[in-house]
């Protein structure tokens, strides 16, 4: 399935992206930053979220957070997060997204989680997993 591509100029000092009504939206930084087969891995884990229509859980999450469900609120995000690696690795971008999640979190910040995404070592060690099973 394929979505457009739209870039951005980003405005945080972390680059990133991110896929909204239909459309994937990927920080110009970031895209220059990585080599063809990461971007390709970042496109293939922001396609899973449109094709699996997580907005769905995203807005369910984010009411669920603001009324006090923070837990309920992350295990929500962090299961279609781990869902759109997994259909990154099944299409065969697994390698190229861990070396993503590695080059592109701040090294103090590998085991760190919120609400909206699980920590980057957790989600690359759960797409190793996927490569052993």
């Amino acid at each position: 399935m394929k979505y457009p591509v739209y870039y951005f100029s980003g405005t945080s000092d972390l680059p990133f992206a991110y896929a909204r009504l239909g459309k994937i939206h990927i920080a110009i930084e970031l895209a220059q930053f990585l080599e063809e087969r990461e971007l390709a891995a970042v496109i293939a884990h922001e396609e899973a979220h449109l094709a699996r229509q997580h907005w769905i859980s995203w807005m369910l999450a984010s009411a669920l957070n603001r009324v006090g469900f923070a837990r309920l609120s992350a295990w929500l995000n962090h299961r279609a997060e781990f869902a759109a690696d997994a259909y990154a690795v099944k299409h065969g971008h697994g390698l190229a997204l861990q070396r993503t999640l590695a080059i592109t979190t701040n090294p103090a910040m590998m085991d760190v989680a919120d609400w909206t995404h699980p920590s980057a070592n957790e989600r690359r060690r759960r797409i190793s997993e996927l490569f052993d099973g």
